[in-house]
């Protein structure tokens, strides 16, 4: 189904009018900054008219990077220099993603996201400087971006992840998927965890369900703060949480990773696919890039 301009923009505003309103983040300091050259490139993914978005985004993220002392690039000049891209899965859902990648040449040298609906200012007035201020953050705080700028090594990623890994199970919403397909899905976070960070201890199924029952805690219609007090009544230092749903004819599993001891969101990633196994694919790469 296709909308008219003046509904998505109406829709996009009813959508953030629903979150809760907070001033953008600082801007992290960044040593490297001041040497690095990076050019933004246009928003993918969002349609031109847009209520200008596009266009805005881009101009606030790049006014984000010079506050930060980052040369921003009005054009590519040669390429050793590192490019932004950033783009959207679905501009007018919170729940989905704005992906950014910083290439330098063909190589990718640092890929995150994060949904909307995870940012804590996203209010009407608030939604281009929240959007354009995580962008810019994360940029500064990407030990992969200091490397390259620096010529020096990144120091190995998961360094912080210590302690105990609680993985929930996953909500399901979707009609085709049965109760053991969510659990598969499951213990593939549990799996790439435990690949990707060996030093984790992460608490089995059996063992989370006997902490559970005895905490009292009742996770059906439990999100965001509740989820992270259940981490904290079971022992846990991280908690996973996420939900697998259907938007139109993709499949969607988003996976959020918190600290219990300070509530904070540490990390956020989503994999997409049109049948079960594309999206079991993709899976395997989001449960990765979520410990990273």
């Amino acid at each position: 189904m296709r909308y008219s301009r003046q509904m998505r923009t109406s829709l996009l505003a009813l959508l953030l009018a629903a979150c809760a309103s907070a001033p953008p983040r600082p801007l992290p300091a960044a040593d490297w900054a001041r040497a690095a050259k990076i050019y933004v490139a246009p928003t993918q993914g969002v349609p031109d008219d847009f209520h200008g978005y596009p266009a805005e985004l881009k101009a606030t993220v790049e006014s984000d990077l010079r506050n930060a002392g980052v040369l921003v690039l009005p054009q590519m000049q040669n390429i050793g220099e590192v490019q932004l891209l950033i783009a959207s899965t679905d501009w007018a859902h919170t729940d989905d993603a704005l992906i950014v990648t910083l290439m330098r040449g063909s190589d990718q040298v640092d890929r995150f996201q994060f949904t909307l609906k995870d940012l804590p200012c996203m209010g009407v007035i608030e939604a281009l400087p929240c959007m354009s201020r995580e962008v810019a953050a994360r940029t500064l705080e990407s030990k992969a971006m200091a490397a390259v700028v620096t010529g020096k090594p990144a120091p190995a990623t998961g360094q912080n992840r210590t302690g105990k890994l609680a993985v929930l199970e996953l909500r399901n919403f979707t009609r085709e998927l049965t109760k053991q397909n969510a659990q598969y899905f499951t213990d593939v976070v549990r799996g790439a965890a435990l690949k990707s960070q060996p030093q984790l201890e992460v608490i089995t199924r059996e063992n989370l369900i006997v902490l559970l029952q005895s905490s009292g805690r009742d996770l059906s219609n439990c999100e965001g703060e509740c989820e992270v007090d259940t981490g904290r009544r079971i022992g846990a230092d991280l908690i996973v949480s996420g939900e697998i749903q259907k938007v139109g004819t993709k499949y969607k599993l988003t996976l959020r990773l918190h600290d219990t001891r300070q509530g904070r969101l540490l990390a956020s990633s989503q994999a997409s696919g049109a049948t079960i196994d594309e999206l079991d694919g993709d899976a395997q790469r989001a449960a990765a890039e979520l410990m990273h």
